[in-house]
C-alpha cells in the first residue's frame, strides 16, 4: 500500500538545505527463519516493512550547491512515537536513497532522514513522516 501524497520539505538548520519528498510503502510480509522474505498476510502479527525513498540535496544551508561527490551518506532515524527515534539506519552511499525498514512489529512508526558529508557533518532532520504497519 503507497502512502499519498509525497511528503516535501526544506530543511535549514546546519550543513545542507535539505529537499526530500519521501515515499512510503508499507508491506506485510513474514520473515522465514533462514531470514529470506515472503509475502505474508495483510493484517495480523506477522513482521512487517516500509519502503522509503527520498531525493538527494543539491544546496547546502547557505545556498551554496553541493555535489553528490560531496555527499558521503545518508541516515534514517525512525521510533515509535513523535520525535523520539529510537533506531538508526546508516547508508554510507551517496547514491543509495532508498532503504527497506524490516522486521518492524505492527505499530506506527514516525521516520526522518538525514544527510552527512564527506567531513561528517550533518544536514537537521528532514519533515517527519509516518506510516502504520
Amino acid at each position: 500500500m503507497t502512502i499519498p501524497p509525497l511528503f516535501n520539505s526544506i530543511i535549514s538548520k546546519s550543513l545542507f538545505v535539505l529537499y526530500i519528498p519521501l515515499l512510503l510503502t508499507a508491506c506485510s510480509t513474514e520473515e522465514n527463519y533462514n531470514g529470506a522474505t515472503g509475502a505474508g498476510p495483510s493484517s495480523g502479527a506477522g513482521i512487517k516493512e516500509v519502503a522509503l525513498s527520498w531525493v538527494a540535496p543539491v544546496e547546502r544551508e547557505d545556498g551554496t550547491p553541493i555535489s553528490m561527490s560531496e555527499i558521503a551518506g545518508y541516515r534514517v532515524y525512525f521510533g515509535t512515537s513523535a520525535g523520539n527515534y529510537t533506531n538508526k539506519v546508516d547508508i554510507a552511499d551517496s547514491n543509495t536513497m532508498q532503504v527497506i525498514l524490516s522486521s518492524l512489529a505492527a505499530d506506527t512508526y514516525y521516520i526522518v532522514v538525514t544527510t552527512y558529508d564527506m567531513d561528517g557533518r550533518e544536514s537537521a532532520y528532514s519533515t517527519e513522516v509516518l506510516t502504520s504497519v
